[in-house]
């Protein structure tokens, strides 16, 4: 089957299976929200509602799974997006800088792929608000009840606990004032640079920022390594630069921190972003299901460049990009753009 038809296949399965069955567990996540008030439940309830998005885009890693343990995949892949989207909102717009805040946060990321260890952390010290009517915790929850019952886990948790961790390290710096989350990102940086060499620190940064390796290991049951190193950095590099890429005006009108608005000009970054795309083709053409990763690759430009974001000012760097892409990556542009017309993404 060529790329296109297999791409065909998945986008059926996805929009009749996969799709309604995200929905219906942010749905369930949506309800137990009703009875709840205050800050935090109306937070919780934004991330749902404005970034379904990012659960239906990990949502295709479930398709790489056994068929036996595919809703268990799901299960955790919408639970542990949904705890990313959700912190990711407090720590937007509560107007908090202090990074050590941010980390008691995101220890709630750590317990819910860390089984030797329960989650007994309060996840809520020394932030403004308290009572989530016990949300958080019902996700890591799910998130441990999900990854229990896959048989491979064990073999991936060590690096599953790499990439939570690097996540984190990328949550509590960048929220903090301007200088000091620059600083401490070239930190981070000059930590890891001889493990991954010629990067800038924002494109490291940006690496940190991606769950989609976890979700990839967690599907994935074979060669766990030449997964995790297709990922960090180059396939989870050049989802959140494209994640980003398209951000850059709502990141300037809120005044948050936008990477790609690091690089020196525009021609740069869409350079670097399409250098990314190229490396991430290389890495993952040496991964056991190749095809599959592919795919994912392909889709990420297809899904991203295809948000009504990039019309206007972005339009022709979106279009340089896509002339620097394959085929199967323009076509793909094009369904995206069709079922966002027919609201299914």
């Amino acid at each position: 089957m060529s790329r296109i038809g297999r791409w065909k296949k998945m986008i059926l399965q996805l929009m009749l299976q996969t799709f309604p069955a995200v929905r219906r567990r942010l749905r369930r996540y949506q309800s137990f929200l009703v009875p709840h008030t205050g800050p935090l439940a109306t937070e919780a309830k934004n991330s749902i509602r404005d970034k379904e998005f990012h659960c239906l885009g990990g949502a295709v890693f479930a398709q790489a799974a056994l068929p036996k343990h595919r809703n268990d995949v799901l299960d955790f892949i919408v639970a542990y997006q949904t705890i990313s989207d959700y912190l990711d909102n407090l720590c937007d717009r509560c107007g908090i800088t202090d990074q050590h805040i941010f980390r008691s946060l995101h220890l709630a990321m750590l317990d819910a792929v860390q089984l030797d260890s329960l989650p007994q952390h309060n996840y809520y010290s020394d932030f403004p608000w308290q009572d989530d009517g016990g949300y958080l915790q019902m996700l890591v929850s799910h998130c441990r009840q999900a990854i229990v019952k896959v048989p491979h886990y064990r073999n991936i948790e060590s690096r599953v606990l790499t990439l939570a961790q690097l996540y984190i390290e990328l949550q509590a710096r960048k929220h903090q004032q301007r200088d000091l989350a620059v600083r401490d990102l070239e930190r981070l940086y000059d930590l890891w640079r001889l493990a991954v060499p010629g990067l800038y620190w924002w494109e490291f940064a940006a690496v940190c920022g991606s769950t989609l390796g976890i979700f990839s290991l967690l599907a994935e049951n074979r060669d766990p390594q030449s997964v995790y190193s297709a990922y960090l950095p180059w396939i989870s590099g050049l989802h959140i630069l494209l994640d980003y890429f398209i951000d850059q005006e709502e990141d300037k009108q809120y005044g948050d921190l936008n990477l790609v608005a690091c690089y020196p000009d525009e021609s740069r970054a869409v350079e670097r972003i399409s250098w990314f795309y190229l490396q991430s083709q290389k890495a993952a053409k040496g991964v056991a299901n190749s095809s599959f990763h592919l795919r994912v690759i392909d889709g990420l430009l297809a899904m991203y460049l295809s948000d009504p974001k990039t019309a206007g000012h972005l339009n022709n760097q979106t279009a340089w990009i896509m002339q620097n892409s394959s085929a199967v990556a323009r076509r793909l542009k094009c369904i995206a753009g069709l079922l966002r017309k027919l609201k299914y993404l």
